[in-house]
């Protein structure tokens, strides 16, 4: 059955998604495309017709009808956009807001017209999210893929903005394929993949922006200006190695485990939202620890935050700050608890047992010993707890099952983030999920839509 589809660009992910639409089209389908407008895109779109691509670099007057309309739809306010954006909020507000309203505009006409069923993309830009709102309203699946932890070398597609749950189509959870991966996981533990990102050479990437910014391709709204760019770069560098050097404290005997989120990102800025604040949580978690426990953070070691940072925390007679290359499971593994807004440290906990709290409503709080929460109070109250925390394993294979269920071999990502993104075998194997969802909607769900979007034309 033949559906009609639509990818949002993302960088060099447009990439990855453009390999993707190839194959589905020589299956029967058709893809559209909403571009952000950068030099880059538009080199990946070259070969697509330019009636089945929207660009909403192209922006205009701010139409507050229409900032109505799409809050009215959308499950984070505008401002919410603009302030978890990273480009969006270096602007003047009058020009978000601009940008915000037309691209709504943009991808509602373009979606209606072309009776677009289902919508594949990210939820971190400004557009992705409006694009996400968009299709809520019109009542057709914005899906996005993303890489799970466990099982491992997999991705999974979630349903809007938030990864509260995985879409599953109704395959059979077999439950010793869940105690294999338990027990794969905690004898043979291995960092996530991506902590090794390919190295970008820092002058490729100096001379590729600085080509971008002389001849003018700066409408993207995913695109930073060169500078910030350039002086992130430096800063990033530079604060790497003071932490490496500044940040040696040895483990203290009882602690509560709190790794910092790569900031910005969408895991903290966008599921986070409301405690994307990381030195106020931290802050905050202090306090909530009972007598004798003490609050251990871990630096990401892919982004280095400031040295002044740090000192500020280290006031804080309850927070030691660890170094960056401090292994991962030895901290979740002696930890009394783990603490994260959305972060797979929690994953981590829950599988082994060990008490985990998130601040977003993440799909892992499943296992029995992750539990979301909104206060620091009920964070408090577990860890002065003595009474034995008892590990649920056969829950954990259980969840453990269904993730590999609902997920499908291969890496949807950018070869910046996974460099074998573009090869013929991970092509192939990502294609099955995108097949599967679309395969999955059009028997379940596209009839809804499909009259939603007829009526508008």
């Amino acid at each position: 059955m033949s559906s009609k589809i639509a990818f949002v660009c993302n960088h060099r992910r447009t990439a990855t998604f453009k390999r993707v639409a190839e194959r589905l089209e020589r299956s029967g389908h058709k893809a559209f495309w909403i571009s952000t407008g950068s030099g880059l895109v538009k080199d990946i779109l070259a070969s697509v017709e330019e009636s089945k691509v929207v660009d909403i670099s192209i922006f205009s007057d701010v139409d507050l009808g229409a900032l109505a309309d799409l809050e009215r739809y959308s499950e984070i306010s505008v401002n919410g956009m603009i302030a978890s954006d990273r480009v969006l909020r270096t602007k003047p507000y009058s020009v978000a807001l601009a940008y915000i309203s037309c691209a709504y505009l943009k991808i509602r006409n373009f979606l209606v017209n072309n009776n677009v069923e289902i919508v594949f993309g990210e939820a971190t830009w400004g557009g992705e999210l409006v694009c996400a709102a968009v299709c809520r309203e019109l009542g057709i699946p914005f899906l996005k893929p993303v890489t799970i932890r466990c099982p491992s070398g997999r991705f999974a597609f979630f349903e809007g903005v938030f990864l509260r749950e995985p879409v599953a189509t109704g395959k059979t959870v077999d439950i010793s394929v869940g105690q294999e991966l338990y027990d794969s996981f905690v004898t043979r533990w291995k960092k996530p993949f991506y902590m090794n990102l390919p190295r970008k050479s820092l002058i490729k990437s100096f001379c590729y922006h600085a080509v971008r910014h002389l001849r003018g391709d700066v409408n993207d709204m995913t695109m930073p200006s060169f500078f910030s760019l350039v002086s992130d770069k430096l800063r990033n560098f530079i604060n790497s190695i003071a932490v490496r050097i500044g940040c040696n404290c040895g483990l203290p005997q009882k602690y509560c485990y709190f790794p910092l989120h790569v900031q910005p990102e969408a895991t903290i800025d966008i599921l986070g939202l409301y405690c994307a604040n990381q030195k106020e949580l931290i802050n905050n978690l202090a306090k909530a620890m009972p007598a004798g426990v003490k609050l251990v953070v871990k630096p990401h070691p892919l982004k280095s935050i400031g040295m002044d940072f740090y000192r500020y925390l280290k006031r804080n007679p309850v927070v030691v700050v660890a170094n960056p290359v401090t292994n991962s499971e030895t901290l979740i593994r002696n930890a009394s608890a783990v603490v994260s807004v959305s972060g797979t440290a929690c994953l981590e906990a829950g599988i082994y047992g060990i008490p985990a709290f998130v601040f977003a409503d993440m799909y892992f709080q499943q296992l029995s010993s992750v539990k979301h929460v909104e206060s620091f109070g009920e964070i408090y109250s577990v860890l002065k707890s003595t009474r034995e925390r008892k590990h649920h394993v056969e829950s954990t294979y259980r969840f453990l099952a269904k993730m590999y269920s609902v997920s499908y071999d291969g890496y949807a990502e950018s070869p910046d983030v996974y460099a074998d993104a573009l090869s013929e075998q991970n092509i192939s194997n990502i294609v099955i999920g995108f097949k599967e969802m679309i395969d999955y909607y059009s028997s379940s769900k596209s009839a809804t839509a499909d009259s939603i979007c007829s009526r508008l034309i």
